[in-house]
């Protein structure tokens, strides 16, 4: 973590490159004070984040692999690219820096396809959705935010957090929102999940908190925005931490 992530992007402020393959996963020991339940032992748990890119699953190796984690797997974060949605390509300003338009990275495409080889190893009935709770995150919030596309309201113009417990109404605020924006820039995704994932949210958030330059690839400064609900819902679904 330190040298492939942290260093690169908060030290040099560096853009990460993108996910190859199957890297091994993240293993943490998360530990929670036992008086947010007002307990005097402390609760803990080991969490095992697994990263794999969608635009990967033409690998047979990859695809069995991501399979194998899908089949044990406690809760599973989407990250949509919105950059990769026709209708906010076509709503964003052309001083916008877009990435090349790639079919396979287009969302439903890779939320289908996960869906099918789930099918076809029976990790899930075919389309009978699927029980795992399922965070379906809007990422580089940051340049949707910096274009327009996402109105200011409280919820983008303050920095709420989830302090001492997770705050259900902050959350269904949020949630609700960004279902409306997904709804209305990609109805297939929307419907996609509504249908297929029977305990979802949907989040946005920024990995940077700010776009990089497009010619030195560095970012003026580094700023997460939101990251962390995603995960924190994922706990609060599964009863890891407290909520209110």
């Amino acid at each position: 973590y330190e040298r492939e992530f942290h260093n690169p992007l908060f030290k040099n402020r560096l853009e990460l490159p993108t996910t190859v393959g199957a890297p091994p996963p993240l293993l943490y020991d998360l530990t929670l004070d036992g008086k947010l339940w007002s307990e005097k032992r402390q609760r803990a748990v080991t969490l095992a984040l697994y990263d794999t890119a969608g635009e990967n699953f033409d690998k047979e190796d990859t695809v069995r692999q991501m399979v194998e984690y899908l089949r044990v797997a406690s809760g599973i974060i989407f990250l949509i690219d919105p950059l990769q949605v026709p209708a906010v390509r076509d709503a964003l300003p052309s001083t916008v820096r877009l990435p090349d338009a790639d079919q396979m990275a287009e969302p439903n495409v890779i939320i289908s396809r996960v869906l099918r080889e789930l099918e076809r190893e029976r990790v899930v009935v075919q389309n009978a959705p699927l029980s795992t709770p399922v965070a379906v995150a809007l990422t580089k919030c940051d340049v949707l935010r910096d274009a327009g596309l996402i109105e200011p309201n409280r919820l983008w113009s303050t920095d709420k957090r989830h302090i001492g417990y997770f705050d259900t109404e902050s959350h269904d605020d949020m949630a609700g929102m960004m279902g409306e924006y997904v709804q209305r820039w990609s109805q297939a995704v929307y419907n996609t999940v509504r249908r297929r994932f029977s305990r979802h949210a949907f989040f946005g958030v920024s990995a940077t908190g700010c776009a990089s330059d497009k010619d030195t690839r560095r970012y003026k400064y580094i700023s997460p925005w939101r990251v962390e609900d995603p995960l924190l819902w994922l706990l609060a679904e599964l009863g890891v931490i407290p909520t209110r």
